[in-house]
This record gives C-alpha cells, structure tokens and sequence, in this order.
C-alpha cells in the first residue's frame, strides 16, 4: 500500500508543473490586503494620481481601489532613492510608479520583479554607457533611473507622446518579457504574438517613416516598444486611426484598451 501512495505521490509531483498551467492563474496581489495602516500613504496615492494622472482620474472607484491598491504593493517591495542630492518625496514615488501600475493595470503578474531600485536625478545626468547626457535609463541589472524634471513634465502633458517613466518602465517590462520573468501565461503567449507580429509592422515603418511616431521610435525594436506605449496611453485614438493593426497588438498584449475608460480600460 505505501508502494502504491508512494508511486501516486511521485506521478503528482511530476505532473503539477502540467496540471498548473492549466489552473487560473491569481492577480499577483491577491493575498496582500490594505489595512488602517496604509490610510495615510493611500489618501497621498489617490491625491497626487488626482492632480497629475489623467489615466487614473478616469477610473471607476472599484477601478482607483485597485490602482491604489497595486501602487501601496509596489512601494513596500521597491528602493525609491534620490542622487545628486536630490531629496525623494513621497509625490515622486507615487507619480514614478505610477506609470508602472498604469501599464500593466490588465495584467496579472504586474511588479516587475527583476526592477527592484528607482533611481531618480534632479534633471539630465550623464550615463557612463551612452557616454553622453539621458533623460532615462533602465538596466538589465534590476534598476529604472530617471530625470525627475521629465518625469514631472511627462504627466503635466498628457497628450504630447512624451512620458518619460512610461517610456523606461515600458523597457523594464520588455527586458522582462524577454527574459521570462513574468510567470505569467496569457502575457508571455501575448508577447511572442506581439514579436511575430510586429517584426514586419517595425521593417516597414523604419522604410516608409511615419508622422505619428516620433523618428526614435524607429532606431530599433527597444525604442519602438517604448514610444508605441506611450503614444498608446497619451493619444489611443489617433494611435488607432494612424496604426490599427498595432494599436490592437498592443491592446492584446497590455491587456487593456485605453480608449475604453468607462469600463476602466476592459478589452
């Protein structure tokens, strides 16, 4: 009989990786619960989002609530700290990690968790890399850094296509991607449509050009990801007018629809 519970034991254990993928997969923060505790940095979150974010002033209040609640998960899990100085407010973590929560409001595997450390500078700082001045940079290595001067001007002007934190959190989500690190089904399957599909869209537009995407856009597959997300979330409809086919692409794989905001950007 312990033979036998044994072998049965041995059989379940080889195929739970198989019986797993077919199980539903859980928001990543569904065990984490706001308490009392959190009131004081929760009413900060939804004041700051209310004056710069027009993603989230749109939202339903269930919608805000878990906005607000991925945001308190978010800077108890990630180092927020300033250089050059620059003393960190709880205003520029919120707005920061605000455009994290925003592009992966549809997704269920949403932290990121390769990107553990933001780093922000007063304005343009010099990248020993690049060998020149940047705006933004995301490492491989597990840190976002940013100017805050731009990340600022990016949510004061919702509709120019320039948003700087969505712009390098949109290169932290794609080195995951490319990685595997999100552990999540749907997103990954959602990813490898978006690189087949995309390969062409890319080849073509670097040929003909295009008014709507800004010229960086097309330097190389990296920046275009980037500034597709931004103008996806600053300007969907002139996105979906100009470039449907890939407006929709990015539909499919952020799980979201921004032009769909009375049901909180539900495909």
């Amino acid at each position: 009989m312990t033979g036998v519970v044994l072998s049965i034991l041995v059989i379940l254990v080889h195929l739970f990786p198989v019986i797993r993928y077919f199980l539903p997969q859980r928001n990543e923060e569904w065990l984490f619960k706001l308490t009392t505790e959190h009131m004081p940095l929760v009413k900060r979150i939804h004041y700051t989002l209310m004056r710069y974010n027009t993603y989230y002033q749109k939202l339903s209040k269930a919608g805000k609530k878990k906005f607000i609640r991925r945001m308190v998960f978010l800077m108890m899990r990630k180092v927020v700290v300033g250089y050059d100085d620059l003393k960190i407010t709880p205003e520029m973590a919120i707005l920061g990690l605000s455009a994290q929560v925003q592009m992966t409001y549809g997704l269920k595997k949403f932290s990121l968790p390769r990107f553990k450390k933001i780093i922000f500078y007063p304005q343009e700082f010099y990248s020993n890399y690049f060998r020149q001045d940047v705006k933004g940079l995301t490492s491989g290595l597990g840190f976002v850094t940013l100017s805050w001067k731009h990340t600022l001007e990016g949510f004061e002007d919702a509709q120019d296509n320039l948003n700087l934190a969505l712009h390098e959190f949109a290169h932290a989500l794609h080195i995951g991607l490319t990685k595997d690190d999100a552990k999540d089904r749907m997103l990954a399957k959602s990813y490898a449509d978006y690189s087949w599909q995309v390969k062409s869209e890319f080849l073509q537009l670097q040929k003909e050009g295009t008014e709507y995407l800004r010229d960086y856009g097309l330097h190389n597959k990296y920046e275009f990801f980037a500034v597709c997300v931004e103008h996806f979330f600053e300007t969907p409809a002139s996105f979906k007018r100009e470039l449907q086919e890939l407006f929709d692409i990015f539909c499919k794989l952020l799980n979201q629809n921004p032009l769909n905001a009375h049901k909180d950007y539900a495909l």
